[in-house]
C-alpha cells in the first residue's frame, strides 16, 4: 500500500498488521471508532483493510452509521463522528434528532480538537454543549493526545479528551 499524500509540515501514516485488531476483543474493548483524521491514511485501500481486521477480530466498529447496543432491554446509540468543522457537527446533530426516539440512550464520541492543548477549544465546548442540548447523553471526545476536563452540563457529563487512552503510534 501507498500512503496518501498529506500537506502538513508533520505528517503521519498508520497502518499496522490486521492482526493487530485482536487486541481490542482480547482487551474486552467491544466497540471501537474508526472515524478519525488518519482513517484513509492508504486510502480506501487500507480504510477497508481496517474494517476487514475489525470484522475478522469480532470488533463492533462505528463509521458514518449509528452503533446500536441492546442489552436487558435497553437500548444505547453510539454516534462515532469527525468533528473538525461545523458541517460535520450539523450532521451529527441531525442524526441525533432522527435516532433519539428509537433507543434509550444516545452517545456521541467524536474526534476533534486541538492536539496537545489541556484545554477544549470554544467550538469544541460550544458543539458539546450542543449535542446535549439535543439530546445526547453522554459526549467522549478523542484526538488531542492529552486529558482535557470533564464537564456536568445540563445534568449529563462531556469528556473533552481521553487522551491517547489507546494509541499504537506511540512508542
Amino acid at each position: 500500500l501507498l500512503p496518501v499524500e498529506k500537506n502538513h509540515s508533520t505528517a503521519y501514516w498508520y497502518y499496522s498488521p490486521k492482526k493487530y485488531a485482536n487486541v481490542y476483543r482480547e482487551s474486552s474493548i467491544e466497540v471501537v471508532s474508526v472515524m478519525n483524521n488518519h482513517s484513509y491514511d492508504y486510502g480506501n485501500i487500507g480504510y477497508g483493510d481496517t474494517v476487514d481486521a475489525l470484522k475478522e477480530a469480532g470488533v463492533i466498529y462505528g463509521d458514518e452509521k449509528p452503533v446500536i447496543i441492546e442489552k436487558d432491554n435497553v437500548k444505547v446509540a453510539i454516534l462515532c463522528i469527525n468533528l473538525f468543522s461545523r458541517f460535520q457537527y450539523e450532521n451529527c446533530v441531525k442524526d441525533i434528532k432522527n435516532i433519539k426516539s428509537d433507543v434509550n440512550y444516545v452517545i456521541i464520541f467524536f474526534h476533534g480538537g486541538t492536539e496537545y492543548l489541556y484545554q477544549p477549544t470554544d467550538e469544541i465546548v460550544e458543539y458539546s454543549h450542543g449535542f446535549i442540548d439535543n439530546g445526547a447523553d453522554l459526549v467522549i471526545g478523542c484526538h488531542p493526545h492529552v486529558l482535557e476536563p470533564i464537564e456536568r452540563y445540563n445534568n449529563k457529563t462531556i469528556v473533552y479528551s481521553l487522551g491517547s487512552f489507546l494509541f499504537g503510534g506511540a512508542k
